[in-house]
C-alpha cells in the first residue's frame, strides 16, 4: 500500500466488515490519501443492492463525497 502514488479516497462505515483501526491503518499507509468514515450499516452508504432504499439520504450525500473527491 505505501507503493500507491494515485489520488486515494478510503470511504468505509462504521459498521463495515473492515475494522476502524485497519481503516486507519490504510490510509496512514497510502501518503495523501483521504478518509472518510460514514456512519451506517455494510453498503449502505453506497447503495449495494441488498440494502438500498429509493430515495435513500445516505446513498445521496456519499456520492456528493465521492464526485467532490473526483473533481478536486
Amino acid at each position: 500500500m505505501a507503493s500507491i502514488t494515485a489520488k486515494t479516497l478510503i470511504l468505509t462505515g462504521d459498521k463495515d466488515v473492515a475494522t476502524l483501526e485497519h481503516t486507519l491503518k490504510m490510509h496512514q499507509l497510502i501518503e495523501g490519501s483521504d478518509l472518510t468514515i460514514i456512519p451506517g450499516g455494510h453498503g449502505d452508504y453506497l447503495g449495494e443492492i441488498t440494502t438500498l432504499k429509493a430515495g435513500s439520504e445516505p446513498y445521496r450525500q456519499v456520492t456528493i463525497l465521492i464526485e467532490r473527491f473526483l473533481l478536486a
